[in-house]
């Protein structure tokens, strides 16, 4: 079956927004053996979608065009669809009755734009959206399906569950299982070295290096999902990396951080300088993290080093705020001064200014301590100021789940 998606939007091109449903469609599909054949990205004009769904038709058994059945003038995917297939574009009453029921219940005032929504396709089956106000659409043309989704993807992602996921079951005869291994402290060549022996024509190995990391997929594709998940941990267990490994699957170092704290009882606090509260903000996405996270200071100034975490003096005078004796000295006092578990810090120069001879942009100290140890590690990161900080957190993070392993 060859699939062909269709993202509608000035936004996308312009690169106001990133193609996130594109991408959630992708994904989802290859959970299920199904890849996508092509992938459109055209603007809110009537003729460049129909010429775009026209050349779909001839080359994929289904289309699945998202974006573009909002209400306002830009929102053109109805009537450019329904032009490609030649089906008429009417006025459907259920459908106004349910958006005026929606405005109603919301206590908002239904303007006469939103009217656009209640069109219908000819052959089509309506999809009913959970979340906003535009709903889908399922066509048959020549034994073709077209699936019209929203563009938010709030709407999309539960409307493509609900329907086409359950369209596209059915022809998916193949069953694949899929582990993903989360590495760092290892470039992706050397990684690619240490494993490639142990490829065979069972699996199917991908590598994407991110910040630091390098992510590890595995699939395999049998008839059976037993087997293809035999395969895949044979493979798993015959490799040899364990020192690298931090996580599987969905787990972000942030969550593992999280999980060994719970498991130990213990509570964490942050001081942040350079990164100026992404470390922070970055654990409090995760949910119920508030029970080993009291704490955050953002000690950014040299005076408010030595005012919150009572660095002393001397020690700014003499190594300076980047610095690992200032790393370790904000670590220990976070502990003690905060009656804390563990304390973690962070300084150092981001950019693009700051730089001098001997303390170069991107070097950073994490200071990690407890009650009894405390160590600092030395980074020299590259990149532009909001790399170096991304990369900081995801470090801090790191190494803070290597003491926790160690110690505890």
């Amino acid at each position: 079956m060859k699939i062909t998606i269709i993202s509608v939007g000035d936004e996308i091109l312009a690169g106001d927004i990133l193609n996130t449903n594109s991408q959630f469609i992708s994904k989802t599909l290859n959970k299920i053996d199904m890849d996508i054949s092509k992938i459109y990205t055209v603007k809110d004009d009537i003729d460049s979608i129909i010429t775009t769904t026209n050349e779909a038709l001839k080359e994929s058994n289904v289309i699945i065009v998202t974006g573009g059945l909002g209400p306002t003038e830009d929102d053109k995917t109805r009537e450019a669809i329904a032009k490609a297939l030649d089906y008429k574009l009417t006025l459907d009453y259920n459908l106004l009755e349910n958006l005026q029921e929606i405005f109603h219940k919301k206590n908002y005032i239904m303007s006469d734009n939103n009217i656009k929504q209640a069109y219908k396709i000819e052959n089509s089956i309506i999809m009913e959206n959970e979340i906003g106000t535009a709903p889908g659409m399922i066509i048959n043309k020549n034994d073709k399906k077209i699936f019209l989704l929203p563009g938010p993807p709030k709407e999309l992602q539960p409307m493509f569950n609900r329907y086409v996921l359950d369209y596209l079951k059915k022809f998916s005869h193949k069953k694949t299982f899929t582990k993903i291994i989360h590495t760092t402290e290892i470039g992706e060549s050397l990684l690619e070295e240490k494993i490639k022996p142990y490829f065979n024509n069972k699996i199917k190995i991908g590598m994407y290096p991110r910040n630091g990391i390098v992510d590890i997929k595995i699939s395999s594709t049998t008839n059976n999902l037993n087997e293809s998940k035999n395969n895949v941990y044979e493979f798993l267990n015959s490799i040899d990396i364990s020192e690298f490994i931090w996580g599987y699957d969905e787990d972000t170092l942030e969550s593992v951080v999280f999980k060994l704290l719970k498991k130990h009882k213990l509570k964490i606090g942050f001081s942040e300088s350079l990164t100026g509260g992404l470390i922070s903000s970055n654990f409090t996405r995760l949910p119920g993290v508030s029970k080993v996270f009291p704490l955050s200071l953002i000690t950014y100034s040299n005076e408010s080093k030595h005012k919150l975490l009572e660095v002393k003096k001397e020690t700014l005078y003499k190594y300076g705020a980047v610095s690992k004796k200032t790393a370790i000295e904000m670590s220990r006092n976070l502990v003690d001064k905060y009656n804390l578990d563990i304390g973690a810090s962070v300084t150092g120069i981001a950019g693009p200014t700051g730089a001098t001879k001997t303390k170069p942009i991107g070097l950073v100290y994490i200071g990690i301590a407890d009650k009894y140890n405390s160590f600092s590690k030395t980074l020299y990161l590259k990149g532009n100021r909001k790399q170096i900080q991304d990369r900081t957190s995801l470090n801090t993070f790191n190494e803070i789940r290597k003491f926790l392993i160690k110690f505890y």
